[in-house]
C-alpha cells in the first residue's frame, strides 16, 4: 500500500490536505496532486484509493458529470485489484461502482453478501447500501451500531444527518447538521442537510440562510440551485428564474451543471414537466 517514491508520498500528503479545502481551487489542486503521484508510481495503492474516494465524494458537489467521475473510479478499482486483490480498496470500489453507477443490483447484492460475511464494511456503508435497495428495517439496525462509533468523523456525521432525513425525522437531521456546523464553523459540512431539513419543514428563510452560507464557502452550481429553490418557495420567483438562467448559461459554455438539483428548482417553481425532463437527464448521467 506504500511507495518507495518519496516525491509521490509527499504529493499524496499534500493532496489529502488540499481535499479538505472547501473551494474549487482546493479540490482541483488535490486531484492534480493525486494524478502527479500516480504518474511517479502507478502502483501506489494509497494514491489510487484516495483518488477514487475523493472522486466519489466529488460526484454530487463539483463541476464534473457522474458519467465522467464514475468510469474513473471503476478504472481505479480495476488497477487496485491488479496491484493487490487482497487489499480492501479494490473490492470496495468495484462494489460501489456496481451499485451507484452500473446499477447492477444482482451483482451488487452478491458482492454485498460476500463482504457482509467477512464484516468488511463499517456500519455506515452497510446502512447506506440497505437503504439504497429499500431494506429500511435492516438499515435501522446498522444505524444503531453507528452510535458507538467516533461521532467526530465527518463522513459519519454526514451519513447520520442523511439517515435521519431519509427517515423523515427532519428535526433530528437539522440537529445533527447544527452540531456539525458548531464543530467545523469555517467549513461547508452540515449545511446541505441543514438546508434540506428546514426546506422540508417549510422553514424557507432558514433554508435560504444556510445555502447562502454555503455559497460563501463554495459557490458551485449545486448551491445556486438550492438557493433558487428557497427563493421560489419564498415567492421570489423572478430571482429564482434568474438563477436558473445563470445555471443554463454556465452549462452553455461547457461547465457541468447537474440536472438533478435543477429538477428541484423547476418543481419549486411549479413546473412539473420541466422537473421530469431534468430527472430523465440526470438518470442518463
Amino acid at each position: 500500500t506504500l511507495t518507495n517514491n518519496l516525491v509521490a508520498w509527499r504529493l499524496v500528503q499534500q493532496a489529502d490536505r488540499e481535499s479538505d479545502i472547501p473551494t474549487m481551487e482546493g479540490l482541483n489542486a488535490s486531484l492534480q496532486h493525486y494524478n502527479e503521484a500516480l504518474q511517479l508510481d502507478p502502483d501506489y495503492l494509497n494514491a489510487l484509493s484516495q483518488k477514487a474516494q475523493f472522486a466519489r465524494e466529488q460526484s454530487r458537489s463539483v463541476d464534473r458529470a457522474p458519467n465522467v467521475i464514475w468510469p474513473e473510479i471503476k478504472a481505479s478499482a480495476g488497477r487496485m485489484l491488479q496491484v493487490d486483490p487482497s487489499a480492501w480498496p479494490g473490492p470496495y470500489f468495484r462494489w460501489i461502482t456496481q451499485l451507484f453507477y452500473e446499477w447492477d443490483w444482482e451483482g451488487a447484492e452478491t458482492t454485498f453478501q460476500e463482504r457482509r460475511a467477512r464484516h468488511a464494511d463499517w456500519p455506515v456503508m452497510v446502512a447506506i447500501y440497505l437503504r439504497t435497495v429499500g431494506r429500511f428495517d435492516e438499515a435501522r439496525g446498522e444505524q444503531d451500531k453507528v452510535k458507538g462509533l467516533n461521532q467526530n468523523d465527518l463522513s459519519l456525521r454526514n451519513h447520520s444527518a442523511a439517515a435521519a432525513f431519509v427517515e423523515r425525522d427532519y428535526p433530528q437531521s437539522i440537529a445533527i447538521a447544527r452540531e456539525t456546523r458548531a464543530m467545523y464553523p469555517d467549513m461547508i459540512y452540515g449545511l446541505e442537510w441543514f438546508f434540506h431539513g428546514h426546506y422540508q419543514l417549510g422553514q424557507f428563510e432558514q433554508a435560504l440562510e444556510s445555502v447562502r452560507q454555503a455559497r460563501r464557502l463554495q459557490d458551485a452550481p449545486f448551491w445556486m440551485a438550492l438557493e433558487a429553490c428557497a427563493l421560489a418557495k419564498l415567492g421570489q420567483k423572478e430571482a429564482a428564474v434568474k438563477i436558473l438562467a445563470d445555471l443554463k448559461a454556465m452549462s452553455g459554455v461547457g461547465r457541468y451543471v447537474d440536472p438533478y438539483p435543477l429538477a428541484w428548482v423547476h418543481l419549486a417553481l411549479g413546473d412539473r414537466p420541466a422537473a421530469l425532463t431534468k430527472l430523465r437527464e440526470a438518470c442518463q448521467m
